[in-house]
């Protein structure tokens, strides 16, 4: 870890955010940003935390890792405790105590239990969150409190409801309800990941304008222009840097958060913006960001599960990679920018990109030929003469 010397440390911990945390158990796996490790009895948090955008995951078991985003400005004291009973950090509610734990922080009456931040790794985390503003992270931010909010009043009813048992049940049998608890604790661990719904924003596969004919319907699903420009008009009032930081909260709540839906989110994204070739040269910058994003997404990216082995039509990432090169190497704006993905993907995963290496129609992403029915092509505004 990089040294700092007396001095500055004292400035960056008075400058920097503390994230308190109480009740912790032992042998937790434990991260803020880019970097996590495994919590000892003493571990009560993390100090000198650089003001801005921050995200949190740990894990309790083996396949569910929690985490959430928090915004800090200089000198904050974020104070949580630990849930034994959900097996989740909260944020502490009683003010007045809460104010008193801030307190201490500030007199440095945890300094010791606090992990500092490893700055070493933050230049890596800001180039992971790049384009995320508080404004990209609010519906992110609203997610999380209103599930703070619900798992609070859950566990205030289900403390009034084993109280009035305990009340009603005096001469019931301990193990039993010891036993009962555990298999409910079970369940709920079991049921947290499933019905986890992050708020992400629905990719549509086609936008189509009304009253086009088939060979512009042909046009539009093989390029997805119009389906991007609409798709960032509507939900990014055209502020395609709001779409790259969607992108980036996707990716981060998949790989440090290791949740499904993000990663189909990632890839739903890639999909989307990989099927473009009319508006690349016009909104060039926004191509050349996404470019650079990826690149630094993929460095990071674990290498044992990469979509499969690359050259393969079958591979994810490189059938719309290939795509995307084949249609847009000659648009001067970004030619770097591809050159430069190109020979990074060669070198770290040996992959190649060539269009005549495979029949794009075998792929499982390929295109597929649909055969609209009357009342569908009504539906869409479709010349139904232009179809038969």
């Amino acid at each position: 870890m990089q040294k700092l010397d007396q001095q500055k440390a004292f400035q960056i911990n008075q400058n920097g955010i503390s994230l308190l945390i109480l009740n912790s158990p032992s042998n937790l796996q434990f991260g803020v940003d880019y970097k996590s490790f495994q919590t000892g009895p003493n571990f009560k948090g993390m100090k000198m935390i650089p003001p801005g955008l921050h995200f949190v995951f740990y894990r309790v078991h083996p396949f569910i890792v929690h985490s959430f985003f928090f915004n800090g400005k200089p000198g904050d004291v974020f104070v949580y405790q630990w849930d034994n009973q959900k097996e989740l950090f909260f944020e502490f509610q009683d003010l007045e105590q809460k104010n008193r734990f801030i307190n201490g922080v500030k007199n440095f009456d945890f300094d010791s239990n606090l992990a500092p931040y490893p700055l070493e790794f933050y230049s890596k985390w800001k180039k992971l969150s790049q384009f995320i503003s508080l404004k990209s992270l609010k519906p992110f931010l609203d997610y999380e409190n209103e599930n703070q909010l619900e798992n609070e009043n859950e566990n205030t009813n289900q403390n009034q409801n084993q109280n009035q048992n305990q009340n009603q049940n005096q001469n019931k049998n301990q193990n039993e309800n010891q036993n009962q608890n555990e298999n409910q604790n079970q369940n709920q661990i079991e049921n947290q990941n499933k019905n986890e719904k992050l708020p992400f924003i629905k990719i549509p596969k086609i936008i189509l304008p009304q009253n086009i004919t088939q060979k512009e319907i042909t046009h539009f699903g093989m390029d997805k222009s119009y389906t991007l420009e609409q798709f960032i008009k509507k939900n990014f009032s055209s502020n395609e840097n709001e779409f790259l930081a969607h992108f980036q909260i996707s990716f981060i709540y998949f790989l440090l958060g290791e949740k499904f839906q993000a990663l189909e989110q990632w890839k739903s994204c890639i999909e989307l913006i990989c099927s473009c070739e009319e508006i690349v040269t016009k909104k060039w910058k926004f191509f050349s960001n996404f470019l650079s994003i990826l690149k630094f997404q993929l460095k990071h990216y674990p290498e044992d599960s990469l979509f499969q082995e690359g050259n393969d039509p079958n591979n994810f990432i490189w059938f719309h990679l290939n795509q995307f090169f084949e249609m847009n190497s000659d648009c001067l704006e970004i030619s770097p920018k591809i050159k430069s993905l190109k020979k990074f993907l060669n070198q770290k995963y040996h992959w190649n990109f060539n269009i005549s290496e495979f029949s794009i129609e075998t792929s499982e992403f390929a295109p597929v030929l649909v055969y609209l029915t009357k009342e569908q092509r009504k539906e869409l505004n479709i010349d139904s003469d232009d179809y038969d």
